[in-house]
């Protein structure tokens, strides 16, 4: 979830002191009128200091929107065909209120304009893309084939030369690189030689193949298939196999702190939007507005995981993410990616879950009413309770018992001595 910036900064002791004696010095012929006009001045300006920090940022953010809008009206150049945003907004001033996502479309597609000329394009720009990460992805497990195969469909003319400079370019760059790659061949190069010597008891093409294997490797026992000093692909050193679960580790940590991050700021982003505007009859229990929060939020984003065109964007951002090492920008780049989306889906959401909460509120409430109606009845048909008397029973010696009968008593209809 964004740095916060104070939009308020208060007065400090002595511009206060400042301000009094300015105050005590004021012309003492005012009319009633000046003074009138000065408290309701002051009125206004102690609301405004009313208003909460959050409300401040708010105002700032609607401000610094309009800023953007006039900024992206004078350098938009769609065409001379093409109406621009401040026009559509002064002959619909609500449509983009009422339809939020409108304006993000508007912008959007200028932007995509102006590196995508025509659709084609971007499919054409996204197919590349896939087909670059997949190259990537091959290239860091160390296998070379899906680079070799695009090059060969792409050019068989840059293919041959492409490989023909591979082993150079590597001896250029790294020797003991190069030796690694090219002893399977050797490896291979003699036990051939050895194998045709004996096949046709040519001792000394045997001879040869054994010698050279005793040069170069040290050990005969190569050319004679007993041994290699080649490794096995998924094989590594204990310290390449350290290395890797150290990165392994590491990228994890760093997802996992981007991820809370994220997850955190966009919560609060979105209370701030939902509750704006939830309970301004105040008719909601705080336990009620925490609880429709988390539920609208929550609806919210399982809205948006079936949204394929919004997962889609979240993927490529987070790609970005990963490639910028999760910094912060790109991580409020995500956030502010999701808020513009689910902003829109606000109102609807909230406005039903609200409606429901309400609801089951005032059936929970009609039960109560019943359930006291109910107890105060069955009160008022209990036994025994005088009518005559100041809210207790009588006692026995109290009872006029010529006057009152067994049903008198059960009635309370219980008559007492004058």
């Amino acid at each position: 979830m964004p740095d916060k910036i104070d939009a308020v900064v208060p007065a400090s002791d002595g511009e206060l002191l400042d301000d009094e004696k300015k105050d005590e010095n004021l012309d003492e012929s005012l009319t009633d009128d000046e003074l009138l006009a000065g408290d309701e001045e002051e009125e206004e300006k102690g609301e405004k200091k009313e208003k909460s920090d959050e409300e401040l940022e708010e105002d700032e953010d609607e401000e610094k929107e309009e800023k953007k809008e006039k900024k992206d009206d004078e350098d938009e150049d769609l065409g001379p065909r093409r109406p621009t945003f401040s026009e559509i907004k002064g002959k619909y001033p609500n449509l983009f209120k009422d339809f939020p996502d409108l304006r993000e479309a508007f912008f959007r597609e200028s932007e995509y304009t102006k590196v995508f000329p025509t659709v084609e394009d971007a499919r054409e720009a996204v197919e590349d893309l896939e087909i670059l990460s997949v190259i990537r992805d091959k290239v860091l497990e160390g296998d070379f084939t899906a680079i070799l195969e695009s090059a060969k469909e792409a050019d068989a003319r840059s293919y041959t030369k492409l490989v023909r400079n591979m082993l150079p370019a590597l001896y250029k760059m790294d020797q003991d690189a190069f030796t690694q790659a090219i002893t399977p061949s050797i490896e291979n190069l003699l036990r051939s030689a050895l194998k045709e010597g004996r096949a046709n008891s040519n001792e000394d093409l045997e001879n040869s193949a054994r010698h050279i294997s005793q040069w170069f490797f040290g050990t005969d026992d190569v050319a004679l298939g007993k041994t290699t000093t080649v490794k096995k692909a998924d094989e590594s050193s204990p310290e390449e196999l350290k290395f890797q679960k150290e990165r392994q580790d590491f990228e994890s940590r760093k997802y996992n702190e981007a991820y809370t991050s994220v997850v955190t700021d966009r919560d609060s982003a979105m209370e701030r939007v939902v509750l704006k505007g939830l309970d301004e009859d105040n008719e909601l229990s705080q336990y009620v507005k925490t609880k429709l929060v988390h539920d609208v939020i929550e609806e919210i984003d399982k809205a948006l995981a079936k949204d394929k065109a919004h997962m889609s964007l979240m993927n490529s951002k987070w790609r970005r993410a990963k490639v910028e090492g999760y910094s912060r920008d790109s991580l409020k780049s995500i956030v502010s990616a999701y808020q513009a989306r689910a902003k829109s889906l606000v109102p609807s959401v909230r406005s039903r879950l609200k409606s429901s909460a309400l609801g089951k509120t005032g059936e929970v409430k009609k039960a109560r009413r019943a359930e006291e109606n109910e107890s105060n009845a069955r009160k008022e048909l209990l036994p025994g309770r005088p009518s005559n008397s100041k809210g207790r029973l009588p006692r026995p010696s109290e009872i006029d018992w010529r006057s009152t009968s067994d049903a008198d008593i059960l009635d309370g209809n219980i008559k007492t001595r004058k």
